[in-house]
């Protein structure tokens, strides 16, 4: 049988599909619709010879993208083989097959190539010469990555694997020829980490926050004030990549994961807005609240978390309904002053006419909190450096205390959290460090802690907890799994 040869076109065009830093540049859009540029540092990241990477770097460096570009030219550089996509919690593995996927509805040539996807019982393609993609999370205990045959292996967010997800997906390696784990580093004990850094026959790429080209003194500045600053742990492992000394999750992520509505059509998902506002692109008058459905939330509550003029104040609203606090709102307002800062917040609680108005008035937010509560008689303060006296001998603090009361919504499923990766991501990552006794909570989850405030007060206006249940008060914090 005679093969016609290709045309110095269509070869050009084979190399293209076949490499994936060229597959990026030529079929995918940047996220203001023009074609996708590159950065220097992701050529050889995207597109090498490695058959064992170990990616723990920042965030926002291109993680995932990276992958998504393995697995949009995978059929055209292995046909008939199997490739097998999996991270650590279905959020995290539908942002990477939704970048994927788009982009293959983007270019005919892929979508001929692909076919139609599956996603039932596990999400499938199988492209045009029988290549196979498959993806499915790991389960708790490993369960959906057991008895997999592939030749290439991506696993997303590795921080967030069980200890027995993780160790079912090392017999997953062994028996494939190439693979990329990503992820963020957590603690320098977690013996994964140790042992792929050193070991010669990995690649370990290291990017800080700074390689991406946007990183400038103003985005510098905005990340100390949400982290707390350069020397805390979450800085240090967001912005530098650098795994930190041993940390203690304060919610157990499997369960906050499970309390995410993936569901991009139901209620809260429809309703749910998040907005960040800057003084100098946004005047005061012209920052908007959108109203909500008393149908569907007929009582409303409000935390807000006062900032400096760098650090941002966060405003959350949560409905509640069908004995449950559904997030429903999540504004965050950076560098106004004072003034103007006051008549938003002012302005809020009249939109919204919450039940109960719980801020955070420890540190920047002590002038602010007086102002608000001489405007409404709903508003709580809570200092979370002050200490509730138990016993003549005994005080406990009240960020403890406020932690464990959203730590119980959490346990006991009482909170719907939206589809926001960043919002979930940022609960997720809350955290103490050990520093010799003391405990030293991770700064800068604004989100989080306008949630403790409006807890707290709920819990104040409840009548709080019983004297005797003060006295054994201990503040639950869950060990993460190394």
């Amino acid at each position: 049988m005679l093969k016609e040869k290709l045309t110095d076109e269509e070869a050009w065009l084979w190399f293209v599909l076949q490499s994936p830093s060229l597959s990026a540049e030529f079929f995918w859009s940047d996220d203001s619709g023009n074609a996708l540029r590159l950065w220097k540092f992701q050529w050889d990241f995207f597109d090498n010879e490695y058959d064992r990477e170990f990616s723990f770097c920042a965030r926002y460096v291109s993680k995932s993208w990276c992958a998504a570009s393995r697995m949009f030219t995978f059929p055209f550089r292995e046909p008939g083989e199997t490739m097998f996509v999996t991270a650590a919690e279905g959020m995290h593995l539908d942002t990477l097959l939704t970048k994927f996927d788009t982009e293959v509805e983007n270019s005919y040539i892929h979508q001929a190539a692909f076919g139609r996807v599956r996603i039932k019982p596990f999400y499938k393609r199988i492209a045009f010469n029988n290549a196979k993609i498959f993806a499915r999370v790991p389960q708790r205990t490993g369960r959906g990555v057991k008895s997999i045959h592939a030749k290439e292996i991506i696993a997303d967010e590795y921080q967030d694997f069980t200890p027995k997800a993780k160790s079912e997906l090392i017999e997953v390696y062994k028996k494939a020829s190439r693979r990329f784990i990503s992820g963020v580093p957590e603690t320098k004990s977690d013996p994964v980490i140790r042992k792929m850094t050193r070991n010669s026959r990995y690649k370990t790429w290291k990017f800080p926050r700074m390689k991406n080209p946007d990183w400038d003194d103003f985005l510098r500045e905005e990340k100390i004030a949400e982290y707390g600053g350069e020397d805390t742990a979450e800085y240090r492992r967001n912005v530098y990549g650098e795994p930190v000394e041993e940390l203690y999750s304060i919610f157990k992520k499997r369960i906050l994961y499970s309390l995410v509505d993936t569901n991009t059509e139901s209620p809260i998902n429809k309703v749910y807005e998040s907005e960040i506002y800057r003084e100098e692109q946004t005047p005061e008058n012209d920052v908007v609240f959108a109203p909500l459905n008393p149908q569907f939330f007929p009582r409303l509550y409000m935390g807000i978390d006062l900032g400096w003029v760098d650090a941002p104040t966060t405003i959350i609203i949560f409905g509640y309904t069908d004995a449950k606090y559904y997030l429903v709102r999540l504004y965050r307002l950076y560098r106004y002053e004072e003034p103007e800062k006051v008549r938003i917040l002012k302005r809020a609680i009249n939109f919204f006419d919450p039940i109960l108005i719980g801020v955070d008035s420890s540190g920047a937010g002590t002038g602010t909190y007086q102002t608000l509560k001489a405007f409404s008689p709903k508003v709580y303060g809570i200092d979370v450096r002050k200490k509730i006296k138990v016993t003549k001998d005994k005080e406990v603090y009240w960020n403890d205390l406020s932690i464990d009361l959203v730590l119980q919504l959490v346990e006991k499923r009482k909170l719907v959290l939206p589809f926001d990766e960043e919002l979930v991501k940022d609960w997720a990552s809350a955290s103490i460090e050990k520093s010799g006794e003391r405990k030293v909570y991770s700064k800068g989850l604004h989100s989080l802690d306008a949630a403790k405030a409006i807890f707290s007060a709920i819990w104040i206006e409840k009548g709080g907890v019983s004297r005797q249940e003060l006295q054994t008060f201990q503040p639950k914090v869950i060990k993460l799994s190394l």
